[in-house]
């Protein structure tokens, strides 16, 4: 139901342009745990390079546009210990509104919001990955954050290619058992528009 929920809001934007363009991305996270109470040296999280893939779409307006991404984002953390190969991993749905100012015709800089409905947890070891009961680890169902970015719009006749650099910051508490834990990013993607 929260899927079905965010996909109306997400195409409802469509009425609100003359020129929409849509397409695919995909990317890499790279991601940052900041834990309080601070804990112990074993228990800290370091951060983590995955995927972000998923559907975006851009309406211009001018000097201003809006950069919409429905994406499937993986959050990861490994353990401090370089001999250790364990790592943790939060999945999620994201729906992320951006507003787009053209600086020029090839820049952008867009700021908005992320909006996340949790979708699983992994703890991995060298061997396996097992799924994490959420209800044991207190893993909350939304994530909440604002992100702010650079880009660029490279058009290539139909197709329009638009590398973006992205900061993350997470407003919400993603897991409870720690404190509080919450997950930042810095993201890079492309996205290939038609």
């Amino acid at each position: 139901m929260k899927l079905f929920l965010m996909l109306c809001l997400f195409f409802s934007t469509l009425s609100f342009a003359n020129n929409p363009k849509m397409g695919f991305h995909a990317g890499l996270t790279n991601s940052f745990f900041s834990i309080d109470p601070k804990p112990a040296a074993e228990d800290e999280i370091d951060s983590g390079l995955s995927l972000d893939l998923g559907a975006s779409f851009l309406y211009e307006m001018g000097q201003h546009g809006f950069l919409g991404e429905i994406a499937y984002t993986i959050y990861k953390g490994n353990n401090p210990d370089e001999a250790s190969s364990e790592s943790i991993k939060f999945s999620y749905l994201e729906i992320r509104p951006n507003y787009n100012f053209n600086i020029s015709p090839q820049f952008f800089l867009s700021a908005g919001l992320n909006l996340g409905i949790h979708l699983n947890t992994k703890f991995c070891d060298s061997s396996s990955c097992e799924d994490l009961d959420d209800s044991d680890a207190d893993v909350k169902g939304i994530r909440a954050g604002v992100n702010a970015g650079l880009g660029a719009k490279l058009n290539l006749g139909t197709i329009t290619l638009l590398p973006k650099i992205s900061y993350d910051l997470g407003l919400s508490n993603s897991i409870d058992s720690f404190g509080t834990l919450k997950v930042s990013a810095l993201r890079f993607t492309i996205a290939s528009l038609f």
